[in-house]
């Protein structure tokens, strides 16, 4: 049986970004929703939710959407609080979900 591919998936902006497991998808998914819960996305006013699903395109974009999404991701809201986050003091969810980002970065630089 082949291994699904997984994405995050913005429905109200109709966006997919790919991630390398299924794991990344949910984590990225929670930080994502996390940020907009706090008010820190641009879109916060929005019911824009950030989910993990399945790669709905064929597997051959799902590897080079990796490489291309993960620039557009570096440069999300929610990216660039866990990196201010990390340079100051922050509650526990807060940092908990910048030292998971963290990890996810590194997992995916090793992959």
């Amino acid at each position: 049986m082949k291994e699904s591919l997984w994405c995050v998936h913005l429905p109200e902006l109709g966006d997919f970004i790919a991630m390398p497991s299924e794991e990344a998808a949910t984590q990225e998914a929670l930080a994502i929703n996390a940020s907009m819960k706090e008010g820190n996305e641009p879109s916060s006013q929005s019911e824009c939710r950030a989910v993990a699903v399945r790669w709905p395109f064929p597997s051959a974009g799902h590897e080079r959407a990796l490489g291309v999404d993960w620039d557009d991701l570096e440069r999300m809201p929610h990216r660039r609080l866990a990196a201010r986050v990390r340079k100051s003091g922050a509650s526990s969810l807060t940092q908990w979900i910048a030292d998971a980002l963290g990890k996810l970065r590194a997992a995916d630089r090793k992959q």
